[in-house]
């Protein structure tokens, strides 16, 4: 077996950030991949830490505020990790709290991490009784914005004061949720002649007299390109000032309105004539408060906007509950603005809209490159959760040329791509519709913007919405017809009697009589046509000079199609006048597939209905999606499609003191749901977990872990706790499809007092079912021994140590119990399951004032040991020399890379003992000049200085490791890091 001794000097917040519209997700298997020990500091004040593992694996810890309230769960959901304290689990189930503020991962991948920033940004909504600008400040926070078109307040909270907010505002009686303030960031040149722009011009609009808002990065208002054209900017971000030092915001803005000086005119905006205000909502770094976006709208609007562009969104596909979004909805019904917002970068190929670009009111636009091929990039429709249609344009958005923030000359230009170059162009395009039409509101000119487009789009709605971007023949349209428009939601089962009719309603502008021909391209779910006995249209209609008529369209749901067809509906309305201009209208709906109604009754130990904090996870292994549903002391029905279900219930039972004292398992790994039931599980029903050693043993901790693995998508949970929870487990179905497991780890260790230490690290799986009583007849001849030497480096030191497994389909460890402590120096008999698909690892951290909480960690590779087999291990002995880096849980050797790249772990082989120990270096700081504490320069890779000895690493790796003797401890390790790049 290796060991790792990790040198850290770590910290991480993490918080869910909105990034640009982005590339298409990660692949879901891995969803903590960390290169460094990061740390967390959750809302409620607990710390968690993640620390690489290698192969894509990560140990996480959890180091509670109050010890009190030590427990916790770990729970992943495809690329999601997320740990929820205890203390926090209930408000998080009933939805009473964001829980994107316990999402580990996200809030790693939003870099909200304690190195970075000492302060948790939430936002805190309230009942529409309360008014949010005149709540008491929670405790250990600070106000740093009202927001009242979404009732709602913006706080920071020190990290140091977290559990002090937290309390306050969880308690609230007024508040109504505590969300996270999401990080936003930017979402660029297409031809402008190809939107038609030169024909508006010609025919007398450019924009001018309109004014359209920009919330981006800033602007570089003294650019060639936008002197002139800036009215107004303000900052209400934590950057210093209002210039753009991103670029982003530079180059959206010239795309609206630029003046194309700096090219002599070939590189104008859309709408060079428009006025710009510049709100700067993402500071230098690219990225945003959610509050600051909110703040950035009411001032656009309260400063005269007529038209605001916003090439933003968040970093994950939303149901559009959020303030951001609530908030666009609201300003435009109050103020009549258009809001104009990317669709976002998440690809598709569903699903995929981002915030606030998922707002019904909104022109949410699409990205297609000049041969009206939607960008890869681009997010395609519907919303998550609600189905409605989006997006509703699509425009060039794939290397587009604008102006580059400070670029002068030949460097005034740069190329960018994204749903965030696509969206100034629809801006533009709303500026000078908006000059042609003064009275118009959004809603009219979003309409038109639709009806417009170029006609030929060969792809669903859920891609390009209405079709590309056409301004030339908005500027000339005679005749309008209806925006997106969203039949909803027909419920499953069909019957003659939801048959519908709605009447699209035409205006002729004109002064002569039009007649329009009308024609529909109509897909299902899957992208085939529909039947045409599903939906019919009227085939042409006339309109009076100056009048209207309607065009009536019936969906009849109850006429039988193929099942493939069932879900979000495409049409593509287009009406064709005799004169050969074009009327599109986008028209969708959500044709729901058999759904049944599932009633879940969770009975507890005590027989009464759940509550504390009891879950069911119900996971639909046909779509592959994963929700989770809170008991509080009733029934929950569920309206779920109908098909094969993994589901997994954890009943809580509380004990007098208020915290859980039993949890009981039970569920159904593989179950077919065709028709409308109930489903009890009863923790009255599960038989106790039960351990037995040969030896005398006090039990130390405990956990009890489950996975569901479905083609690579993993489902699992895991929680700690202490000497006192019970354990009972139910007998379960079998799994035929994937990976279904249930660990259970325990934790025991010899009497207090014994003169020989021992402790027994067990880890029990049940494969694919839970099946009769969990007893368990510990034999230590069936069990792997170690013999574990803690030394100490010069005085006396307890350390913390964890025994963790994990099993092939796991990507995070499976404790076997809590945290424990080792005094030193001793020794220790382990005695550890052994079995050949659970590998065991051992981390031991020495803490001093380095770093939180561990200065220093010594790990173990994971290995699968065998039964009857011995082994010694000595921790913190002295004498190191340079190796190369280890895989923890495969205990392979793994190269890194040269001067200027990001380094994983160095190795350095212990050079006493026995030749396959080793030490671990980790948490290296990413790529640049960096020094850590304690950390001296030497020239020419890796040394380890000790007395009487100097060893160095190849010259191609240019990270610094040093081990040297404290001044007040001869023999005490202290190891620093540096990167040069």
């Amino acid at each position: 077996m290796r060991k790792a001794l990790i040198g850290v000097a770590i910290t991480a917040l993490l918080a869910l950030t909105v990034p640009p519209a982005a590339a298409a997700p990660p692949e879901p298997s891995l969803p903590v991949q960390v290169d460094s020990t990061k740390s967390v500091t959750l809302i409620t004040g607990d710390k968690v830490q993640v620390s690489p593992a290698g192969s894509g694996r990560s140990n996480v810890r959890f180091f509670p505020a109050n010890a009190a309230d030590s427990g916790y769960e770990t729970r992943t959901v495809g690329k999601d990790l997320y740990v929820v304290p205890d203390s926090a689990a209930r408000l998080v189930n009933s939805g009473k709290v964001d829980q994107a503020l316990f999402n580990v991962s996200g809030l790693i991948r939003q870099g909200y991490d304690d190195a970075s920033t000492d302060q948790i940004p939430v936002i805190a909504t309230y009942k529409p009784t309360a008014r949010a600008a005149q709540q008491a400040v929670p405790a250990g926070s600070t106000r740093t914005r009202a927001l009242p078109s979404v009732s709602a307040a913006a706080y920071k909270t020190d990290k140091t004061r977290a559990h002090d907010t937290w309390q306050a505002l969880s308690t609230g009686r007024d508040v109504q949720k505590l969300w996270l303030d999401l990080k936003v960031h930017k979402t660029l040149d297409q031809s402008v002649p190809y939107v038609g722009a030169p024909q508006a011009w010609a025919a007398g609009y450019d924009g001018t007299g309109t004014t359209v808002a920009v919330l981006d990065s800033g602007v570089d208002a003294e650019h060639p390109d936008l002197v002139g054209a800036v009215k107004e900017q303000k900052n209400f971000t934590d950057s210093p000032d209002v210039a753009d030092h991103d670029g982003h915001g530079t180059h959206t803005s010239s795309t609206v309105a630029g003046r194309g000086v700096a090219s002599n005119g070939r590189n104008k905006g859309v709408a060079p004539g428009a006025q710009l205000l510049s709100g700067k909502v993402l500071n230098d770094y690219g990225s945003g408060d959610l509050s600051w976006i909110i703040a950035g709208m009411e001032w656009a609007v309260a400063e005269g906007a007529d038209v605001i562009s916003m090439s933003i969104g968040t970093s994950e596909p939303v149901d559009c509950t959020d303030p951001m979004a609530a908030a666009v909805d609201r300003i435009s019904a109050e103020s009549g603005v258009l809001f104009v917002i990317a669709a976002g970068n998440l690809g598709g190929p569903a699903e995929a809209i981002t915030s606030p670009g998922c707002a019904a009111s909104a022109m949410t636009v699409a990205a297609t490159d000049l041969t009206q091929t939607t960008a890869d990039f681009s997010s395609r429709g519907p919303v998550l959760a609600n189905h409605a249609v989006k997006p509703d344009i699509a425009a060039p958005g794939v290397d587009i040329t604008a102006a580059r923030a400070g670029g002068r000359g030949d460097s005034a230009y740069v190329d960018m791509s994204g749903t965030s170059m696509a969206t100034p162009h629809v801006a533009g395009a709303a500026a000078i519709l908006k000059q042609e039409h003064p009275t118009w509101t959004g809603q009219q000119l979003k309409a038109v913007l639709q009806n417009s487009v170029r006609a030929e789009s060969k792809v669903g709605i859920y891609e390009q919405g209405a079709g590309e971007l056409n301004v030339a023949q908005a500027v000339t349209q005679q005749v309008t017809g209806p925006a997106t428009t969203d039949l909803g939601t027909f419920a499953w089962p069909h019957t003659s009697g939801q048959k519908l009719t709605r009447q699209l309603t035409y205006h002729n502008d004109g002064t002569e009589p039009v007649t329009l021909t009308v024609t529909a391209d109509a897909r299902g779910n899957n992208g085939k046509p529909l039947p045409s006995a599903l939906i019919t249209f009227g085939k042409s209609l006339t309109i009076p000079a100056g009048g209207t008529a309607d065009l009536p369209v019936t969906v009849d749901p109850s006429k039988a199609i193929d099942y493939g067809l069932y879900g979000a509906i495409s049409t593509r309305v287009v009406a064709k006048s005799n004169s050969g201009q074009t009327v599109v209208t986008p028209l969708g709906f959500y044709l729901e597939p058999q759904y049944v109604d599932v009633t879940f009754k969770l009975i507890d130990r005590d027989g009464k209905p759940a509550t504390s904090i009891s879950s069911l996870d119900v996971f639909d292994l046909d779509s592959i999606a994963a929700q989770r549903v809170g008991f509080d002391g009733t029934d929950q029905t569920l309206h779920l499609r109908a098909g094969t279900y993994s589901l997994a219930a954890t009943i809580a039972h509380d004990g007098a003191d208020g915290l859980v004292d039993s949890y009981a398992f039970l569920g159904d790994p593989e179950l077919t749901l065709t028709k409308n039931t109930t489903i009890t599980y009863d923790a009255r029903t599960a038989a106790e977990a039960t351990v037995t050693t040969d030896r005398p043993t006090q039990r130390k901790a405990g956990s009890l872990t489950y996975g569901r693995v479905i083609d690579n998508w993993i489902l699992s949970s895991s929680r700690s706790y202490g000497t006192t929870v019970e354990v009972y487990l139910g007998t379960t179905s079998k799994a035929r499809r994937g990976t279904f497991e249930v660990v259970e780890g325990w934790q025991y260790g010899s009497p207090a007092g014994a003169k020989s230490p021992y402790l027994y690290s067990l880890a029990f799986t049940h494969e694919q079912q839970v099946k009769g009583k969990p007893t368990h007849r510990v034999r230590d001849r069936d069990l792997a021994t170690i013999d574990a030497t803690y030394y100490t480096p010069g005085k006396d030191y307890t350390y913390s140590e964890y025994v963790d497994v994990w099993r092939p389909w796991s990507i995070n460890l499976i404790p076997t119990g809590d945290r424990g402590s080792v005094a030193a120096p001793t020794r220790v008999q382990h005695l550890v399951t052994a079995d050949k698909d659970t590998k065991v690892s051992q981390m031991v951290g020495h803490a001093d004032a380095m770093a939180w909480p561990f200065a220093t960690l010594m790990t173990s590779t994971a290995t699968a040991y065998k039964p009857g087999s011995r082994h010694s291990e000595s921790w913190y002995k002295a004498g190191l020399r340079p190796g190369l880096v280890t895989d923890q849980t495969t205990g392979a050797e793994v190269r890194s890379g040269g001067a200027g790249r990001q380094h994983g772990l160095e190795q350095l082989r212990q050079l006493g003992g026995h030749a396959d120990r080793s030490l671990l270096v980790a948490g290296l700081p990413r790529p640049g000049r960096h020094r850590a504490v304690r950390e001296r320069r030497v020239a020419g890779g890796v040394r380890v200085l000790r007395p009487g000895c100097l060893g160095r690493a190849g010259s191609g790796d240019r990270s610094r490791a040093e081990v040297r003797p404290d001044p007040l401890a001869a023999r005490r390790l202290q190891v620093g890091v540096a990167v040069d790049g």
